[in-house]
């Protein structure tokens, strides 16, 4: 049975999922087609089954041992094998199954400005008609769930107290936008992998947007014209409809200042104590939260 050797665990809408697709160009490494399994998330005593502490819309695919290790067996010859899901980094459970079942597994960690994280989720959300809350202000209330994911800093120690320092590896989001290429070379060879691989890093990954109007928003992301855009549907048809929704797709816009301030004040002592943790200057982001770019 054949189980990953590493894991990209978050933090979500902070460059995970580019960190997968460029790792996955490497000749020796094997990257799961599925990114966010979420198996290690998955609870199976949780009422109802599995369910995250505050999001239902978690479905978990993978449930079982064998099912997961089923997602591995194309990886032929890879010497390595990993997977992505941002999920087990803000999981309180995820690490503890990490650890019983695959100990000896690198870790990866890509995170992002906490304010800057929680709009881009939000906005994510709105894109996919998912997020119903048309008051940024309000969705990004303190108790939200992407203001909570947030605090990273008990996310980073819960893995810490349970690892060797030396098998996880922190990276920031401001790392992968200036030097792409250093951060991958870093990483292949923290996983062991030929570090002189230089993936095409042109292509950019899981960009955002807002939707010019939400009602034809609603229309493209409902589930019975998702579901029609399968294998099996006509080319013109999927080449129409994704026509149409890059034309309904804007620029995101900008947080307001006065939420941006709010939320740095929220987040300042979770940012030093990651800064102490982490041995890393973290002011920037201290810095841009002030001056609200």
């Amino acid at each position: 049975m054949r189980l990953p050797d590493f894991l990209i665990i978050g933090a979500a809408k902070s460059g995970t999922t580019a960190l997968a697709r460029y790792a996955g160009q490497h000749p020796g490494i094997f990257v799961c087609p599925m990114k966010e399994t979420d198996f290690f998330g998955f609870d199976p005593v949780a009422p109802p089954p599995g369910r995250l502490w505050d999001d239902a819309r978690h479905t978990f695919p993978v449930r079982t041992l064998p099912q997961y290790a089923a997602l591995f067996a194309e990886a032929g010859d890879a010497r390595l094998a990993g997977e992505a899901s941002p999920l087990y980094l803000e999981s309180p459970i995820a690490a503890g199954r990490i650890r019983a079942t695959i100990p000896e597994v690198r870790l990866v960690a890509v995170l992002r400005n906490p304010v800057d994280r929680a709009w881009s989720g939000y906005l994510m959300n709105v894109l996919q008609n998912r997020e119903r809350e048309l008051s940024p202000a309000h969705a990004l209330r303190p108790d939200s769930h992407y203001v909570q994911v947030g605090f990273y800093a008990a996310q980073v120690r819960r893995y810490l107290d349970l690892f060797p320092r030396d098998q996880l590896r922190v990276y920031l989001h401001d790392d992968l936008t200036s030097d792409p290429a250093g951060l991958m070379r870093d990483l292949f060879g923290f996983l062991g992998a030929d570090a002189g691989f230089v993936p095409d890093l042109g292509v950019r990954h899981n960009e955002g947007g807002y939707p010019r109007r939400r009602r034809v928003n609603a229309l493209l992301n409902h589930p019975v014209l998702k579901r029609s855009l399968g294998p099996l549907a006509p080319e013109p048809l999927k080449r129409f409809v994704n026509d149409l929704r890059r034309r309904n797709t804007a620029a995101a816009p900008r947080m307001d200042q006065a939420t941006r301030e709010r939320l740095s004040a929220l987040y300042r002592d979770d940012i030093l104590a990651l800064q102490d943790l982490l041995g890393r200057d973290l002011s920037g982001w201290l810095a841009a939260n002030a001056q609200g770019v």
